[in-house]
Order: C-alpha cells, then sequence, then structure tokens
C-alpha cells in the first residue's frame, strides 16, 4: 500500500509538468496579451513596450515558461496583472465557493443516480423502470448550461423572489447560502445524476444476476427490496465510487460555465474573468490547483477500494 501511494505520489509532478507546459503554450497562442486588454488605444507604443518589459512579456516563451517554472517551484504562482495581488490568494479566496457548490452537487446526484438506479432495478422491465432509463439518457444529453437558463427562466416567471443568481457566502447566512447555490447545484447534480442512474442499475442488474449470495437471500425468503438494499447496493458501491469520484474533480474544474451563469464567485469565474484580461498567471495557478485535485482525488478513490470491497488489495508488487 505504502509503495502504491508512494508511486502515484511520483507521477504527480511529471503530470503538473506536463500540464503546465501545454496550459502555457494554448493561453500564449491567443492573441493579444495583458497591455493590450488593460491599456487599450490610449498608450503609446513606448509606454506598451515599457509596460511589457516590466511584465516580462518581452522575453521569448520558453524564457517565460523557465522563469515562471521557477517561480512556482519556489511556491510563488506569480502577481495578477489585473488585481496586482498574489496569485495564489486570489485562487485561495475563490477555491471554496467552488468546493461547496462540487459537494453539493455530487450530493445531488449520488442521492438521485442511486434512488432511480435502485428504483429501475426493483422493477426491471417495467415502464417505470424504461421510463427512468429514458430520463437518464436525456440527463445525459442535455448540456449544463442549458438546464441552468431553464432554472433562471423558470424561476424568474414564477417564482422572482427566489433570487436565483444573487450569492450570499456561507459565513454571512448559512441558509441564504445554501438557497443561492441550489439551483447553480441541481443544474450539474442532476445531470451528473442521470449518469450514476445508468452505472448503478448496470451495476445492480449484474448482481441480480450472477451473485450466489443473492439467489441464496431469495432462498431464505428475503424480499426484492431487501436484497437490494442489504445485498445489491453495498456491492454496487464500488464501481459507483470510481465514477463519483471522477465526477467529483470534474465539477471543480467544470463548473465554468454555471458560475458565470449564476454569478458565483468560483474559480470557474475568476478563469473567465482572467482570460478575457488575458491576466494568464492567474489561469495557470487555477489550471494547476484543478489539476492537483484531480490527481488527489483519483489516489483517494484508489485506496477506498480495499474499504468498499475486502476482496480487493492494493500492494506495490509487481
Amino acid at each position: 500500500m505504502t509503495r502504491y501511494i508512494l508511486s502515484r505520489l511520483a507521477s504527480l509532478p511529471l503530470t503538473l509538468l506536463v500540464v503546465s507546459i501545454l496550459t502555457f503554450s494554448i493561453l500564449h497562442w491567443v492573441p493579444g496579451d495583458a497591455v493590450d486588454v488593460l491599456g487599450g488605444e490610449n498608450l503609446t507604443e513606448h509606454d506598451r513596450a515599457r509596460l511589457r518589459k516590466e511584465f516580462g512579456l518581452d522575453q521569448a516563451l520558453p524564457v517565460q515558461y523557465i522563469r515562471w517554472l521557477g517561480n512556482v517551484l519556489q511556491g510563488d504562482l506569480g502577481v495578477s496583472i489585473r488585481t496586482n495581488r498574489p496569485v495564489f490568494d486570489e485562487v485561495m479566496a475563490r477555491i471554496g465557493t467552488t468546493v461547496e457548490l462540487a459537494l453539493l452537487s455530487i450530493l445531488i446526484a449520488l442521492v438521485c443516480g442511486i434512488a432511480g438506479g435502485a428504483l429501475a432495478t426493483r422493477w426491471r422491465g417495467s415502464w417505470l423502470d424504461k421510463a427512468i432509463m429514458s430520463a437518464s439518457i436525456l440527463g445525459m444529453s442535455i448540456p449544463n448550461y442549458f438546464a441552468a437558463t431553464t432554472f433562471i427562466l423558470l424561476i424568474s416567471l414564477y417564482v422572482p423572489a427566489f433570487g436565483v443568481v444573487s450569492y450570499v457566502k456561507f459565513g454571512a447566512d448559512p441558509l441564504a447560502n445554501l438557497q443561492s447555490l441550489l439551483f447553480p447545484a441541481l443544474s450539474l447534480g442532476l445531470l451528473a445524476g442521470a449518469s450514476f442512474c445508468r452505472y448503478f442499475r448496470a451495476a445492480a442488474e449484474d448482481i441480480m444476476r450472477t451473485a450466489d449470495f443473492v439467489r441464496t437471500a431469495k432462498a431464505k425468503g428475503a424480499s426484492d427490496w431487501r436484497t437490494l438494499v442489504h445485498h445489491v447496493l453495498p456491492n454496487s458501491l464500488l464501481p459507483l465510487t470510481t465514477v463519483a469520484g471522477l465526477q467529483f474533480a470534474y465539477l471543480i474544474g467544470g463548473a465554468v460555465v454555471i458560475e458565470t451563469i449564476f454569478a458565483i464567485p468560483g474559480i470557474g469565474q475568476l478563469m473567465i474573468a482572467s482570460i478575457g484580461q488575458r491576466d494568464f498567471l492567474v489561469v495557470q495557478g487555477c489550471i494547476l490547483l484543478q489539476t492537483v485535485i484531480f490527481v488527489v482525488i483519483n489516489l483517494l478513490v484508489d485506496l477506498l477500494y480495499p474499504l468498499l470491497d475486502p476482496r480487493v488489495r492494493i500492494t506495490g508488487a509487481r
């Protein structure tokens, strides 16, 4: 187990290096830079050259990258050109909101997905099973921004006092904070729950069809619900854990559009604003943090396997 964890952690620097190179290269293919955006047409060529030299934008891209990487290795992500604040402070001030939104979304996804999959498995082959599976396919096909704009339209028309685009911090008012994150979380969680529903339905169906302990439970007179809850559900958690871990990491990095639509001051909205202002240091800091979170979550999911299924053993042996 220890060797496995160390080997996964050892791969993190290489992953971050590759991601940083790709991110740095792609961002600098975008026409213009921060001086062009912030200065507009009021700056002379002399002022532009002076600002580019001050920000280090006059150097070749490999030189800029090596200098930035050296600062990152020392724990310095740079200073935001847009706000003149340290990038680390900018990112850490926003990441809590994004994680809170992702946690609420994954909770909604798990509850809806497991409940829908359990109902479909219990009455498999019936009209309810077909309706739930059709709804899950529809949910997997709908973009989250479409669900978000639909929520905003319906609430603004029928319940305008709810205020779907007025974010409130958790420390200011926990109940209002939950209210402000409810519809953004539903926009993400319901669609993610559609994939959970299908995964759970497939895993549960396979277990009920092939597992010996299911036949033994039924032979002892256990009801279908008892068999499903006490025997099938615990054994279906292993594949669902993998999907949940990946979905949670995706929600942290992929909630950019939802945060923009609902005006949530998370890391996604920060990235959109920074891209528009060509504040590439902030964008690179956000992507590096998301990469670390993604790798760590995948490692934690792997470590949960032996707890969920004692038959699984993670070793470093070949």
